[in-house]
């Protein structure tokens, strides 16, 4: 690679030190309650980093995923910063300035594997001249993958370090690859290297599964591979098979751990043609989305039916495909973008929304190298006005960074993130219940309840939101309010334990006794292993006088779980009690 055997990497390391700086407002962000809680600052399992910490991280499915490298990663952050989102923010916008860096190099070494060949970019036989400077088209596509808004998802929510740990091996299996194939002798060094870069990949987000094809992507152009002959031809896809087999093995280990999350949605909430359509216009919404990053939200909700706009976003894709499939650089670039889109377009349905933007962090280099090579070519082909360009381009660098910036603040807390999205989406109910959640910490009653109240009028059967509000009419002492809430909730679900124990709890309160026990008995029928339902019947035991019910009760509490604090001290408590009547 003639750029970067002179080691002249002082332009990446710049474009990468802008992006370092450019996200450097995130390192006074909070956590957020999406995600956040499960993974890193209520995981009990980070507090040890031991060989125990790496066998559970290889050998558990944890919250419907597998991916031990980016628990690995948090479990480092927790043994350096503790819980100080500091030091998990850091990381982040640490993997993002180096894959910033890699897309640099990616790009130039993309560029320069055919110097002497000119760009198929408007027609078949493609534009006068050579290729133009590396430099240029991979200063833009680096600048834009770097500072472009649509990826502060990916850096700014702590609960998507799956994204850039997983990009940095793609990244870097991406140019061992190519280093192995422009070695005059193919060394087995260099493809174990990239399989195992590849691995790594796949252990910090399935994502990564679409790198067998990619890499036949990249076989097809630029390396052009694929004119060798039908020996050669059979090598070459004989080479690809150990990493398909990794793909097959990582995806079937990722269905299994949604499934047993219960995070596959059935086909009747979201049938095969509707999920279909979605997609379609998924892959445009995301090109408009890196266009104009405007109303950038953290959800976008899935679609109730299908619209016109579905049905000409899929004749829009066709249209597209016909175009791009008349010349080879468009055709790798669109094929690109389309395989690293597949595995999260939603054909299999896990979250219920119809988009999100970090989807696009390595989807998007497609698009922006194009946007890259363009802006070369127009300013080989303009030269005169070369410096009217870059005086656009600048100005076009300081909006994207200010756009950034701004949309790195939306990600400061859980009450601006769902007061973002509530301002794009208003009538999006989820979002009014997380937000209600983040003013509990902050014992802002009044606008839980109203958020929780919200939720429930945008969707009547929001179990949760009846659950958590009667919770906080519990909690302000309001237990006929708390009451009819539990009441809704169980009329919605007959089967769910907690709320059974919650209005037990709430018929303790108003001094209803039976009733309390009764619905302590029936939490216990759904759940026998629930300590929490022991002790709080033992609580309405003893409130009641029965000691000796209350003592196994408190007793079993504790069997269930040895380090309930609470439970124990009730047990001593109606023990001395009972005691006390003995004597």
């Amino acid at each position: 690679m003639r750029f970067l055997s002179n080691k002249n990497l002082t332009l990446p390391f710049l474009i990468a030190l802008v992006t370092f700086i450019t996200y450097l407002p995130a390192l006074n962000n909070d956590f957020v309650n999406w995600d956040d809680p499960t993974y890193v600052y209520e995981n009990p399992h980070l507090q040890l980093l031991n060989l125990d910490f790496i066998e559970w991280a290889f050998s558990s499915v944890y919250f419907s995923n597998w991916h031990p490298l980016t628990m690995i990663s948090y479990a480092l952050d927790y043994s350096i910063w503790g819980l100080n989102p500091f030091g998990y923010h850091l990381t982040n916008i640490f993997f993002h300035a180096c894959n910033t860096f890699l897309v640099f190099v990616l790009v130039v070494r993309l560029i320069e594997c055919q110097p002497n060949s000119p760009i198929p970019l408007f027609n078949k036989e493609g534009v006068r001249g050579r290729y133009p400077s590396s430099l240029v088209a991979a200063s833009v596509t680096a600048l834009l993958f770097g500072i472009h808004p649509i990826h502060v998802e990916s850096v700014a929510w702590v609960s998507e370090r799956k994204d850039v740990l997983c990009a940095f091996f793609f990244l870097l299996a991406l140019l061992v690859y190519l280093r192995y194939v422009s070695a005059k002798t193919r060394t087995s060094l260099l493809y174990s290297l990239c399989l195992l870069l590849f691995a790594m990949a796949l252990l910090s987000k399935p994502m990564a599964v679409s790198f067998p094809v990619v890499l036949l992507i990249l076989d097809f152009y630029p390396l052009k591979r694929f004119r060798a002959g039908d020996e050669k031809i059979k090598r070459i896809l004989a080479e690809k098979l150990p990493f398909f087999l990794f793909s097959l093995l990582s995806s079937l280990m990722t269905v299994w751990a949604q499934y047993l999350g219960g995070s596959l949605k059935p086909l009747e909430i979201y049938p095969l043609t509707t999920r279909f359509f979605v997609a379609m216009w998924a892959i445009l919404f995301y090109l408009s989305k890196m266009l104009i990053p405007l109303d950038l939200a953290p959800f976008y909700p899935y679609p109730s039916q299908i619209t016109a706009t579905h049905i000409g976003a899929f004749i829009l894709v066709s249209g597209l495909i016909a175009y791009c499939i008349k010349n080879r650089l468009l055709t790798a670039v669109w094929s690109y973008y389309i395989i690293t889109l597949i595995p999260v377009i939603g054909i299999v349905q896990v979250a219920g929304f119809a988009a999100a933007d970090r989807y696009t962090y390595l989807p998007s280099i497609g698009p922006f190298m194009l946007a890259g090579i363009a802006i070369s070519l127009l300013i080989e082909g303009y030269s005169r006005y070369k410096k009217a360009v870059v005086a656009v381009l600048a100005g076009l660098t300081v909006l994207t960074v200010s756009m950034t910036i701004k949309q790195i603040e939306v990600w400061r807390d859980s009450i601006t993130l769902w007061s973002h999205e509530i301002k794009i989406y208003p009538d999006f109910y989820s979002s009014y219940y997380s937000r209600g959640n983040a003013y509990i910490k902050l014992n802002r009653y009044d606008e839980v309840i109203s958020d929780y109240t919200k939720a429930i009028e945008l969707n009547p059967k929001y179990l949760d939101a009846y659950n958590n509000r009667g919770n906080i009419y519990f909690d302000l002492g309001n237990y006929q309010a708390a009451l009819s809430d539990y009441n809704k909730a169980l009329e919605l679900n007959p089967l769910d334990s907690q709320v059974y124990t919650n209005r037990g709890n709430a018929y303790l309160g108003l001094g209803d006794y039976a009733q309390a026990i009764k619905n302590h008995d029936r939490a216990i029928e759904l759940n026998p292993n629930d300590a929490t339902a022991y002790n709080n019947r033992g609580a309405a035991y003893f409130r009641s006088g029965n000691y000796a019910h209350a003592i196994r009760d408190f007793s079993r509490a504790v069997e269930l779980d040895p380090q309930f604090t609470d439970a124990y001290n009730n047990l001593q408590a109606a023990d001395r009690s009972f005691k006390a009547i003995d004597r």
